[in-house]
């Protein structure tokens, strides 16, 4: 099926990245289908917001979910996808932890000269079982945060500047897990522009990048905290 210039599958399914899904590589490593993307924008009247609020088990890291809040729901940027029908028990496998819900297309904007699906269709996306922010075992990565950021760049510097300002729960427990983290050119050549623009991103509160640590150094401050930090 072609819409406005994109090729979507057959079937009606779309689902709503707003996390790493973002990044048509890390979408891509879930199923072969390689689906083109709409950026879009989900109003605040959905009543959700994005935050740091998933801790994961297996990778030990806090990873983005969305949070049902009715006093201060916010805008949510991000993409939508098609994804095969039978595919989607793929995504469900991924989202481990997420429950999978539906969000009616009246709440989306495109961001760009791509409109929205015309037809017929289900958009779903995932929200975490439940609701942890980052501490000390389960802190936030930067390279999540590279594959996300890496992923928004492909629709601009002011869809970035959104993601950051529209995602919340940042704090001190931030790992910098970057290969070779102290050369990070040689792994990540978008890493000058991504810092650049964590060091000045959300404007709405304090600049957590200030606390980030390499590894090493994160095991010995959190061992040896004495005094919290809010």
């Amino acid at each position: 099926m072609n819409y406005n210039g994109l090729i979507y599958n057959s079937d009606n399914e779309f689902i709503f990245g707003y996390g790493s899904t973002i990044n048509y590589k890390s979408r891509n490593e879930t199923t072969k289908f390689i689906s083109l993307s709409i950026p879009v924008r989900i109003s605040n009247k959905f009543g959700y917001k994005r935050c740091w609020n998933f801790q994961s088990p297996n990778a030990k890291l806090t990873a983005l979910g969305i949070v049902k809040d009715d006093k201060n729901p916010s805008t949510i940027n991000g993409v939508l996808f098609s994804v095969k029908k039978k595919d989607l028990n793929l995504f469900d496998k991924r989202e481990e932890g997420y429950s999978r819900i539906q969000i009616p297309i009246h709440f989306l904007e495109p961001t760009s000269w791509c409109c929205l699906p015309n037809y017929n269709c289900i958009i779903w996306t995932y929200v975490p079982n439940n609701y942890n922010i980052p501490n000390k075992y389960y802190p936030i990565l930067q390279s999540y945060i590279d594959v996300c950021i890496n992923g928004a760049l492909n629709y601009g510097k002011k869809f970035v500047i959104e993601f950051l300002n529209t995602t919340y729960s940042w704090n001190k427990y931030w790992l910098n897990d970057r290969k070779l983290a102290r050369r990070p050119w040689i792994h990540e050549k978008n890493y000058k522009l991504i810092d650049k623009l964590l060091s000045k991103y959300p404007t709405e509160k304090k600049n957590y990048i200030l606390y980030r640590k390499l590894t090493s150094e994160y095991s010995v401050y959190f061992s040896n905290l004495i005094q919290e930090i809010d």
